[in-house]
């Protein structure tokens, strides 16, 4: 593997750093924790194939492998070697090429994503609780009835959590789909990240007019939301 000596390294380097040794009696390999959301379970493993031995620490911390943070993790005082060793092999073995392109946001899930058919006033907004906070916003239901018609609307918490709506009006060909990329939270509230996919050099995508959406629910930050431009991304490569 290309990756294979900067691992080895890292390994021998890390040890020999006080706070960083992985090897002392007191971290446990056998803790089997039960992490629970939010956190996430990092397992670090070490193998040794001329010795055929392998040895692995199983913890909890917070973030995506691209971006763990040691603050916080455990359930042991030393899990946070594990969480920061993992975090240095897969700085020097994959670097940015494994960095997550939803990297540094607060979690976020879908509740529709697509396009509908036509040439549609959509641009981006939010909807946040009622005066009470967990209030069902009072244009929610408005909204949803012209998006999605008969179809039920999705549970939301209000009290926790806060909608957001990405759109950008018409799009006249077919293939260009947007996109909620990062919700990034600043002191007076958060800034959404929009990216809109387009067909690649030589598509010959049909005319179709369709307005393209995509709805997420995110835990709720303060009231101040902006809305970035979207960035261009090519999708599909149609062609060499």
């Amino acid at each position: 593997m290309a990756f294979a000596s900067a691992y080895a390294r890292t390994v021998v380097e890390f040890n020999g750093v006080d706070g960083l040794e992985l090897f002392i009696d007191a971290l446990d390999p056998t803790l089997d924790p039960d992490c629970g959301f939010p956190h996430a379970r990092v397992t670090l493993r070490v193998q040794d194939e001329v010795r055929s031995q392998e040895i692995s620490w199983s913890r909890c911390a917070r973030g995506p492998l691209g971006s763990l943070n040691p603050a916080g993790s455990g359930p042991d005082v030393h899990a946070s070697r594990v969480i920061l060793v993992s975090g240095f092999i897969h700085d020097r073995t994959l670097g940015d090429t494994a960095t997550s392109a939803y990297r540094g946001s607060i979690p976020f899930a879908t509740l529709d994503k697509g396009g509908k058919p036509g040439d549609l006033q959509l641009s981006p907004r939010v909807f946040f609780g009622g005066p009470g906070a967990e209030d069902e916003p009072a244009d929610w239901r408005d909204f949803w009835g012209w998006h999605a018609g008969t179809r039920s609307p999705p549970a939301v918490d209000w009290s926790t959590d806060m909608v957001l709506v990405a759109g950008d009006g018409a799009r006249y060909e077919a293939g260009n789909t947007i996109e909620v990329r990062r919700i990034e939270p600043i002191r007076d509230g958060a800034i959404v990240r929009l990216v809109e996919f387009v067909p690649g050099d030589f598509c010959s995508p049909a005319a179709v007019v369709q307005t393209p959406y995509h709805l997420v629910v995110a835990p709720r930050t303060p009231t101040r939301i902006q809305f970035s431009d979207f960035l261009l991304e090519v999708r599909v490569p149609c062609g060499l």
